[in-house]
């Protein structure tokens, strides 16, 4: 059976392309949506949004009333939120949107929360920002799929999730074999108020792949700044300042990598002097050279994963924790 995969490479796109195809997303030029019509007709692609709507119809009206799903970004990730959105509609769900970036948003979700509860019939929260008790009670008596690092205490936690550790390691490993030795992490600043995916689990995974070289982590190659495309540019300039032989370096978010090129270009450098991996995929390729290493969620899978837990805890609440691994993709842009 095709795969989002096998249409990104007869298209010769990104996977993040193909998926704001699928879900008509503004972002991607015509040139490259025709590309990607045409490669989904000739692998023969079939997405998952057919078996939803197959069930969906089958099951009319199953969740009576409270057919509503509230979706809340820590982190707004358009590639996840669309196809969340998708597949609920194709399983009678309908959709909200809101954000909660800190605990300073608390009154206002409380609020929202309160309005749309004649209506709610659960939540999918992405990347929770905050894990303090007052933001768990809010939604401990709510059906809750969480996507990133699960934060419930009381309830069971159901989570869709990456490796992050494991992505860390290998985007680190990608690096070391395209002939890198002096590889720095562009990461998070660590505060109470960015979500929790970035607090460090991506890190770890860069320590493990240099001591499984027998090497000592250097602390001085990790640059912290904010998770934006201006905060990556600015980290960047200070870790090659302090670092002139740096030959490699990880964006532990597209938006931070982006920064980084930038930063280079701008230093009279290419990508080819240093090595630049970004992690969460990136349409950054599109603009440079040749084999920019980047790692993709696969948010398609973890979209249809998170909207079939939610119809699975809708018809029965889980005894215990529901966690779900979907893979992670690591390429060479073409």
């Amino acid at each position: 059976m095709a795969t989002i995969s096998d249409v990104a490479n007869e298209a010769n796109v990104s996977m993040a392309t193909v998926s704001r195809v699928l879900n008509n997303s503004y972002y991607v030029t015509e040139e490259k949506r025709r590309r990607v019509l045409e490669a989904i007709e000739k692998v023969g692609y079939q997405p998952p949004l057919k078996t939803a709507r197959a069930q969906s119809a089958e099951e009319p009206g199953e969740f009576g009333e409270k057919k509503l799903i509230l979706i809340i970004c820590g982190n707004l990730i358009p590639e996840l939120v669309y196809p969340l959105q998708r597949y609920a509609a194709a399983s009678g769900l309908q959709t909200a949107v809101t954000h909660y970036g800190s605990a300073a948003d608390y009154d206002h979700l409380a609020a929202l929360l309160a309005q749309l509860s004649p209506l709610l019939g659960g939540v999918v929260l992405i990347n929770a920002p905050d894990n303090s008790r007052r933001f768990q009670s809010l939604l401990e008596e709510l059906p809750l799929v969480q996507i990133g690092e699960p934060i419930m205490e009381r309830v069971p936690n159901t989570v869709v999730y990456n490796d992050e550790i494991r992505m860390g390691e290998d985007a680190t490993d990608t690096l070391f074999k395209l002939g890198c030795r002096h590889i720095g992490f562009l990461v998070a600043q660590p505060t109470a108020s960015i979500p929790l995916i970035f607090k460090g689990l991506r890190l770890k995974g860069y320590y493990l792949a240099h001591l499984s070289r027998s090497l000592t982590p250097d602390q001085s190659y990790i640059e912290y700044g904010d998770v934006t495309i201006e905060g990556g540019y600015e980290s960047m300039k200070k870790l090659m300042a302090r670092h002139p032989e740096l030959d490699g370096v990880i964006g532990i978010t597209d938006k931070v990598a982006q920064g980084a090129i930038y930063a280079i270009r701008r230093a009279g450098k290419t990508t080819e002097d240093i090595r630049v991996f970004s992690m969460d995929s990136s349409e950054v390729w599109d603009f440079d050279s040749k084999n920019f290493p980047y790692s993709y969620p696969n948010h398609d899978q973890m979209a249809a994963a998170a909207v079939q837990m939610l119809r699975d805890i809708l018809r029965e609440k889980p005894a215990g924790d529901y966690k779900v691994v979907i893979p992670y993709s690591i390429f060479l842009s073409k």
